[in-house]
């Protein structure tokens, strides 16, 4: 296992230990280390399906964990948060 894989087993254990469930600490982890990603791709990168992605992404958006952005294909990024 590569130290990126292992990190984002890290975070979507994290991830799941706070509430979310698999396929949301799933697509999250691996926004998190992608920055920004279209929903085709993060699907790939993450393992879920492309026929649940934009629901996933639709969930943690309302959670306020992403922003989905308007235009053209759909694009993520999780929320910056200021500390």
């Amino acid at each position: 296992m590569s130290s990126l894989e292992a990190a984002v087993r890290r975070v979507k254990e994290l991830l799941l230990d706070m509430g979310l469930n698999e396929y949301q600490a799933s697509a999250l982890a691996f926004l998190l280390y992608l920055g920004e990603a279209k929903a085709t791709m993060l699907s790939r990168a993450c393992g879920v399906p492309s026929s649940r992605i934009y629901d996933v992404l639709d969930e943690l958006a309302r959670r306020g964990l992403v922003v989905v952005k308007p235009a053209g294909p759909c694009a993520t990024r999780p929320v910056a948060r200021k500390t």
